[in-house]
């Protein structure tokens, strides 16, 4: 009888604790002030400008010479809209607010694995790589040292194997 109480008197303030626990985090998503679309129009319109402009280098953020990987590709991008982001991929994940791929909107951020990260069992851990969704099932990142700035299709091959989360950008 009295495991019993212990047990459910546990399971109640564990249920009260997690909740208490959520509630701060589920009500500044809510009230968060997220990107308008004149502002994700205008990073859009950015990236595509920049393509055959920019060089990817991995772990590298230099604006003098339009060199960045792809987190700070989309850090460069949102920062000329008065946007901090911080620099990497998985950074980037945590800071959003988590949506469904079926809630995407033109400025959203979209997130990858790669070959070696596929397997990892969290979604943050699997997260090595980010993109702007630009509308129709389509995306701009800046990919690699061979194709740089390119416009991707969410929905197919490659990009559809390894998708794994997107979020929307609590603008500041």
């Amino acid at each position: 009888m009295n495991i019993t109480r212990k047990v459910i008197g546990t399971t109640i303030g564990m249920a009260l604790f997690g909740s208490l626990m959520l509630t701060p985090y589920a009500a500044h998503a809510a009230t968060a002030k997220v990107l308008t679309t004149v502002e994700a129009q205008h990073i859009i319109a950015n990236a595509e400008r920049l393509q055959g402009k920019v060089q990817y280098h991995w772990g590298v953020y230099d604006t003098s010479k339009m060199w960045f990987d792809c987190s700070s590709f989309t850090k460069y991008l949102y920062k000329k809209e008065g946007i901090n982001l911080r620099w990497g991929a998985r950074k980037q994940y945590v800071d959003g607010i988590k949506i469904s791929k079926s809630q995407l909107r033109a400025g959203d951020l979209v997130f990858f694995s790669v070959p070696s990260t596929a397997n990892r069992t969290t979604k943050y851990d699997r997260i090595q790589h980010v993109g702007i969704y630009i509308g129709n099932g389509k995306f701009i990142h800046n990919l690699s040292p061979k194709y740089d700035v390119t416009i991707s299709n969410l929905n197919v091959g490659y990009w559809k194997n390894h998708y794994v989360a997107a979020a929307r950008v609590k603008a500041n």
